[in-house]
């Protein structure tokens, strides 16, 4: 079993900072395993690093590490960025803030941020990158820069992260010798300024091998989603732009989709996201939600996203946001009931959709989605055909709300009222027979009706899935 040493990074930590901590990565290791030699030893060391702004660091340590018997870097519980790049534990610099020199480094869940160069740089077999934002935001900064390193069999990995640029490209594969990429559920964001692609390789004497799955380009520029005609290029379930589009073999579907904030954009194939973060809203009208591959299909694919919400099954969003899961308000119901954003592509506003102001997606560790229902006459929600069991719950409810489940079209339960005081009301809990659910496109459906509730009422919905 793999021996693993903790220690802490912040102003009352172990560590001032990053630079700190990793000068002395020798020290901790011949004290604690009496070598530098981690796979040996079967030791591990993690870095806990609390909430504040560091200065740029550059692993280069010289520990002999692999796969699991490595350094790790990550936020300390409470720590964590929740999608925010200006949260969390932020490492800036006018140069590097992230330099990867050592073999196996992992960083997990940290803001590398860049005024003027590349926020990253990766150059390590096995290294890795998981649930950060890159800030390359600066006047002339990159995202990510990996190059001349990786193996077949120990790639650099890119994963879970929100890769920003503003007129270079987010994430770039430079290769003068053999260069080996994974970049999985990675969101980039490239600004209205550059003209450069997302995914921007380029081979100079080696050959740049490439594996992009699940990723979503939203460039605001002209210069599209990935290098036209360079490097070997594998994956699948990527989506962007038409200009410069992922190759055919690796696009998902529809393609091409256009990058908008809008919630109702009209007729056209979309990816609806937050211009905050990058973050996918679950929206009627955004095509590509459940366009990934899910870890069940591809256990490649992560099982958690950027913030910690659950991946599952066959399909799951591109990017790095999965739309959240919140946990049912009693413990008793977490393992049976599952909210359908997740969980169904199914999941749409049914035709009297007056009463449905909007969704709202909120990130961090209390993130919950969950509908704004105005105070119109009803709105009609669409159940996924494959659930037999179902939770409401209304919050902040001043007034009431009807809740009906129409099974078909001579079928329909009154299930009750929610609402009617400011707090979590007692949840309205239904279960059914699959041999009631009629699969015609319709139904089976929600309806919830005004009882003279006036204000937003926040109603959330949970479902229990074959």
């Amino acid at each position: 079993m793999v021996t693993v040493i903790t220690k802490t990074i912040g102003p009352s930590g172990d560590y001032a900072d990053f630079a700190t901590a990793e000068n002395n990565l020798a020290t901790i290791a011949n004290d604690n395993f009496g070598s530098t030699d981690l796979v040996a030893s079967d030791g591990a060391i993690v870095f806990e690093a609390v909430a504040g702004s560091y200065g740029g660091v550059t692993f280069s340590s010289g520990l002999t590490s692999d796969a699991t018997r490595n350094v790790t870097y990550k936020p300390a519980a409470g720590s964590e960025h929740g999608g925010d790049k200006a949260a969390g534990v932020i490492v800036t610099s006018t140069s590097y803030a992230l330099d990867f020199q050592d073999d196996y480094t992992q960083v997990r869940g940290i803001v590398a941020s860049s005024t003027n160069f590349y926020a990253t740089v990766m150059r390590g077999n096995g290294v890795l990158l998981s649930g950060c934002i890159i800030d390359g935001t600066g006047a002339s900064s990159h995202g990510v820069l990996a190059t001349a390193s990786g193996t077949a069999l120990a790639p650099m990995r890119i994963e879970n992260c929100v890769c920003q640029s503003l007129a270079q490209s987010a994430l770039y594969t430079s290769a003068p010798s053999d260069t080996y990429v994974e970049i999985v559920n990675t969101t980039s964001i490239v600004g209205a300024g550059s003209g450069l692609p997302s995914f921007r390789i380029v081979q100079s004497g080696g050959v740049a091998t490439v594996a992009l799955t699940n990723c979503l380009s939203i460039n605001l520029g002209t210069g599209g989603a990935i290098s036209p005609g360079a490097g070997t290029i594998s994956g699948s379930n990527n989506f962007g732009g038409s200009t410069n589009p992922f190759p055919v073999a690796i696009q998902g579907s529809p393609y091409p989709v256009t990058a908008t904030t809008l919630l109702d954009p009209g007729p056209g194939d979309w990816a609806i996201y937050d211009a905050t973060n990058g973050a996918l809203i679950d929206d009627p009208d955004n095509d590509v939600l459940a366009g990934g591959v899910g870890p069940d299909a591809n256990p490649d694919v992560p099982t958690t996203d950027i913030v910690g919400n659950t991946r599952s099954g066959a399909t799951t969003d591109p990017g790095a946001f999965e739309i959240s899961t919140l946990a049912p308000p009693a413990p008793e119901l977490i393992t049976i009931m599952r909210q359908i954003y997740q969980q169904d592509a199914s999941f749409s506003i049914g035709a009297s959709s007056a009463g449905v102001e909007k969704i709202t997606h909120q990130l961090g560790p209390a993130s919950a989605d969950y509908f704004t229902i105005n105070s119109s006459t009803s709105a009609t929600i669409s159940v996924p055909r494959t659930a037999h069991a179902m939770r409401i719950a209304c919050v902040l409810a001043a007034k009431a709300c009807d809740v009906t489940l129409e099974l078909d079209a001579s079928n329909s339960v009154y299930l009750g009222t929610i609402g009617g005081i400011a707090s979590i009301q007692a949840d309205l809990d239904y279960f059914w027979s699959f041999g009631q659910v009629v699969s015609n496109g319709t139904y089976p459906r929600i309806v919830i009706t005004d009882d003279g509730f006036s204000g937003d009422q926040f109603v959330y919905l949970w479902w229990h899935l074959a």
